[in-house]
């Protein structure tokens, strides 16, 4: 998700230029907001699964990237509420790897995770 997240800036951002007026250093907080919420996410994704369940972790996850694109899309009428709903959808994201423990069967969780390790060693 975070490779399509940023990713589909880069096509967005003359159409979300024009429309804010961005100034460069605007531009650029636009677009390196998803690190800031990668970062809280991260330190955030393990105390959810631990006290409310996998389940619940999920389905708030969801919720929060609901409201995020909603926030980033329909309401942003300013910058402001522009980055605001990009740091929501960032943020929610790492909890992929509880989403993924929740869906695959106890088999396969060993094979995903070291998969995971193999195909993605900046995660380490």
């Amino acid at each position: 998700m975070f490779g399509y997240d940023a990713s589909s800036i880069n096509d967005a951002l003359p159409i979300i230029e024009d429309e804010f007026n961005l100034s460069d250093s605007m531009k650029g907080n636009v677009v390196s907001i998803l690190l800031l919420g990668a970062v809280i996410g991260s330190l955030l994704a393990g105390f959810p699964a631990d006290y409310l369940g996998r389940r619940l972790t999920i389905i708030i996850s969801a919720v929060l990237f609901i409201v995020g694109c909603t926030v980033s899309s329909y309401v942003a009428r300013n910058v402001a509420l522009l980055i605001i709903g990009r740091l929501i959808v960032r943020s929610h994201q790492r909890k992929d790897a509880v989403q993924s423990s929740e869906i695959l069967p106890s088999t396969d969780r060993l094979r995903a995770g070291r998969h995971l390790r193999r195909h993605a060693p900046l995660h380490r």
